[in-house]
């Protein structure tokens, strides 16, 4: 693995535009950083859309979990779902995956929470996560909620009111997105991959 990478440069543009993007929505920004991957034995890895249904799925979960906390009465902020994909591959092994990073609304969400699946209710964001990724790949999360994983160092940055030196930090991170080593090119498939600038407002009761 190379210590230095090259960077593609309308990749970096689209990372601190979607930054930009989430700051216009929400002044204070959890930044979020995940590695999703497909089981060993291969199942699902030559599914394209994986990455799209976990999305989706995501503001599914976030969606749940703000209407069973404002059924118990709790303030609840509501957020924006901002994001960027890469999809790689394994140097040796050629094994697909994505490093995500989720942008959300620090006054909702700042920080993962605990790891372990609770018996009932949505839980942690982690869990609302490894929940997304598992019905994305159509597997049980009971069994493969490992396959979506967080670094254990930092796996959470915040930028709060732009701040330049959080801004400057987590977009370094950010950046590790956008480098040319280990993405396949040729194949008709994307990549990498933005969220839109204006994303629906996870709040369960409106959309904008």
């Amino acid at each position: 693995m190379p210590e230095t990478y090259s960077y593609h440069s309308l990749y970096i543009e689209r990372i601190q535009y979607t930054v930009n993007s989430a700051l216009s929505h929400h002044s204070q920004l959890a930044c979020f950083f995940v590695t999703l991957r497909f089981p060993q034995n291969k199942v699902c890895r030559d599914d394209h859309d994986a990455i799209s249904r976990f999305i989706d799925a995501l503001k599914y979960q976030i969606n749940i979990y703000i209407d069973v906390k404002r059924s118990q009465d709790k303030r609840v902020h509501s957020t924006t779902l901002h994001y960027i994909w890469a999809r790689e591959f394994g140097i040796r092994n050629e094994n697909k995956h994505y490093h995500v990073v989720l942008i959300l609304n620090k006054n909702t969400f700042h920080q993962l929470g605990h790891y372990s699946l609770p018996d009932s209710g949505p839980g942690s964001l982690a869990n609302m996560i490894q929940r997304a990724w598992c019905s994305a790949i159509k597997l049980p999360v009971g069994s493969y909620a490992n396959l979506a994983s967080f670094t254990p160092e930092f796996p959470c940055m915040w930028i709060e009111n732009n701040a330049p030196f959080q801004r400057t930090h987590a977009e370094k991170r950010m950046f590790y997105l956008a480098k040319y080593y280990s993405k396949r090119t040729g194949d008709n498939k994307h990549s990498f991959e933005c969220s839109q600038s204006s994303p629906s407002l996870l709040n369960g009761r409106k959309r904008t």
